[in-house]
């Protein structure tokens, strides 16, 4: 007889939309780590209505919380250099305007 061991989940974020919890989850997954999404937004019905206020959240594996914290801490701070750099890029290349 096979003995299965319960891995213990824990929340390491909440979303108020589902589409923010499925890209983060894709992400995590991507890098191996298994994710549990819990909850619902009523998609489809209200959607961006969070049900009962819990919003959706994103479970991971105890042993690996720290990891994925981590990971989507690095990629918010990726996006925003990227987001930056499209920002200084845009305006080197605007004309000046002589007064």
């Amino acid at each position: 007889m096979s003995r299965h061991t319960r891995t213990k989940h824990i929340t390491i974020k909440t979303y108020p939309h589902r589409h923010e919890a499925d890209f983060d989850k894709a992400f995590l997954e991507s890098k191996g780590i298994r994710v549990i999404m819990q909850g619902d937004d009523l998609s489809g019905t209200a959607p961006g209505r969070a049900f009962g206020g819990q919003g959706v959240r994103l479970l991971v594996p105890k042993n690996q919380a720290e990891q994925a914290q981590e990971l989507l801490k690095k990629a918010v701070k990726a996006a925003r250099r990227k987001s930056a750099g499209k920002k200084s890029s845009k305006q080197e290349q605007e004309p000046k305007q002589d007064s």
